[in-house]
């Protein structure tokens, strides 16, 4: 239902502290988000909120190897 618009909120203002939760609350939602971060992170980097995203789920994908 999100994934289609993963992105887009990935780049907002607001909406990224809800892609942010879902990936700390859910693990369902990191591994099925993993894969699109993974193709396009040189351009999340650069996006001051897309950027934040993507530091949540390298935090969660590292807790959950340890």
């Amino acid at each position: 239902l999100i994934k289609p618009h993963l992105m887009k909120l990935s780049y907002d203002q607001y909406a990224n502290y809800i892609i942010q939760a879902l990936i700390e609350k859910l693990p369902e939602p990191r591994q099925e988000f993993s894969q699109e971060f993974l193709n396009t992170r040189d351009e999340m980097l650069r996006n001051q909120y897309a950027s934040r995203v993507l530091q949540k789920m390298v935090q969660y994908r590292d807790n959950e190897f340890t």
